[in-house]
């Protein structure tokens, strides 16, 4: 695995993290949960691809988080597809409590497998578990599909931050412990805005 120093810069190591999904599942809200611990109710539809950044430690190093939050429009899937090359980590989020964007896992798998040269670490996960009063897919039923890829399966609530932290430590702790598959930590920073909601300039830090 490359190491990239940039002590200067607060940070030793960058890792790509894609989060992708059918529209409407909460992408974003799951996003800005993790990066600034903050939820919006009336979060704008992201048009084309946003993105954000957080720095976590990762045992006796401070790794940043480049996470790209794209479109699940369908007219917006050619261009977003783009941005997953050397992606160490994707998200494919789907709502709990409606079945379409459950039922659009398989595509989301498969755009996985034709636009990434190297294979990232991938979880499915289901959103908004703080309305299991209206739940449209079980949990069981989400754990078998994410089982026939092969993929590991979490749900979470971004609006209750409900497991958001857990997921992006497991997540970064997988990748970082995969050996056997070398990531481009070296990749430029890139930011790429192209909606109207304002944008994260300072970087976090936690600990995972």
């Amino acid at each position: 695995m490359c190491a990239n120093r940039n002590v200067d810069k607060g940070y030793d190591k960058t890792l790509k993290l894609i989060v992708i999904g059918h529209t409407s599942v909460g992408k974003t809200s799951v996003i800005s949960s993790f990066s600034d611990n903050s939820f919006k109710i009336d979060v704008l539809h992201t048009v084309g691809v946003d993105y954000q950044s957080k720095v976590v430690k990762w045992k006796n190093e401070s790794i940043k988080l480049q996470i790209w939050d794209t479109a699940g429009q369908e007219r917006f899937r050619t261009l977003t597809q783009g941005f997953y090359r050397g992606a160490a980590g994707i998200l494919v989020i789907f709502d709990i409590t409606e079945t379409r964007s459950f039922d659009q896992i398989p595509f989301w798998v498969e755009s996985i497998h034709e636009n990434c040269p190297q294979p990232p670490v991938v979880f499915i996960i289901g959103n908004k578990i703080d309305l299991t009063h209206i739940r449209a897919v079980a949990f069981d039923t989400a754990e078998k599909t994410a089982q026939q890829y092969g993929l590991k399966y979490m749900e979470c609530s971004a609006k209750m931050k409900t497991n958001i932290n857990e997921i992006f430590r497991l997540l970064v702790e997988t990748i970082m412990d995969k050996k056997e598959t070398l990531y481009n930590l070296d990749e430029p920073e890139i930011c790429v805005k192209l909606n109207n909601e304002k944008g994260t300039d300072g970087i976090k830090k936690c600990c995972l």
